[in-house]
């Protein structure tokens, strides 16, 4: 039986995969409202993702059983967008959850972004 990635590399690969696959979903509250406050599309967040350059752990609490990732890549708007996923199995297809589309515009304390 397969896992979820605990690396990036395999993160990348999953969540690309997944997404080119039609096998997302998303929080059903959470993520509209954070794709309207961005200003940003379902397309350009799935631009975002085939074209990602970034993956990192993301330092959420999973919900349906599997590792959370922080993905940026340049969305169809020319801008660069990050979205926070869940990457879980379901019945050993490789599945993503959208869970937020993250402020690249906010900095943290350090001066790193989110």
């Amino acid at each position: 039986m397969s896992k979820p990635p605990d690396n990036p590399v395999d993160a990348k690969k999953w969540v690309k995969a997944a997404v080119e696959a039609g096998r997302y979903l998303f929080a059903p509250i959470h993520f509209p409202q954070r794709l309207r406050e961005r200003k940003e599309t379902l397309d350009s967040v799935k631009a975002a993702i085939a074209r990602a350059d970034r993956v990192e752990p993301y330092p959420s609490m999973p919900v349906c059983g599997g590792t959370c990732w922080r993905v940026e890549g340049m969305g169809t708007n020319g801008k660069r967008v990050a979205i926070g996923v869940e990457l879980f199995l379901d019945d050993e297809n490789k599945w993503t959850a959208f869970v937020t589309v993250i402020d690249l515009t906010r900095k943290t304390i350090k001066g790193r972004r989110r």
